[in-house]
């Protein structure tokens, strides 16, 4: 990381790493590619959300929320 100890403090990468997943923190600090996927919602209850039985008629507003620190994220569909 050229900008270590110049624009990115150190205990900065300290607090990521110990905060992050490890494929998580490759990928955003050491430029590494991951093959692994990280799925936050199971894919069985993925699958079963997908069903055209439940989807929502007439028009749709979608919100998106992420925090500062990309710690948590939610998106909303009315």
């Amino acid at each position: 990381m050229p900008a270590l100890g110049l624009t990115v403090q150190e205990t900065a990468v300290e607090h990521a790493m110990s905060t992050m997943t490890l494929n998580e923190f490759r990928r955003s600090y050491l430029n590494v590619w991951s093959t692994v996927s990280e799925q936050m919602i199971p894919q069985k209850v993925w699958l079963a959300s997908c069903s055209a039985k439940i989807a929502p008629a007439g028009s749709l507003s979608f919100a998106v929320d992420v925090a500062l620190d990309r710690s948590r994220g939610s998106i909303a569909v009315a």
